[in-house]
């Protein structure tokens, strides 16, 4: 009975800390995304400036 528990508590908490680091992986890309958006518009906005 305790190795079964033991056995299955492993394989939740693996599962939760892949699920963890898929979650923080896309929260990454969208800052990443965001980031990349923030700096196209500032570019364009220096260039309208300049004219």
């Amino acid at each position: 009975m305790k190795e079964e528990f033991l056995l299955i508590w492993l394989v939740i908490s693996r599962f939760l800390l892949i699920e963890l680091g898929v979650a923080i992986g896309i929260a990454i890309m969208c800052l990443f995304q965001v980031s990349k958006q923030a700096d196209e518009q500032t570019t364009q906005m220096k260039e309208r400036n300049k004219e």
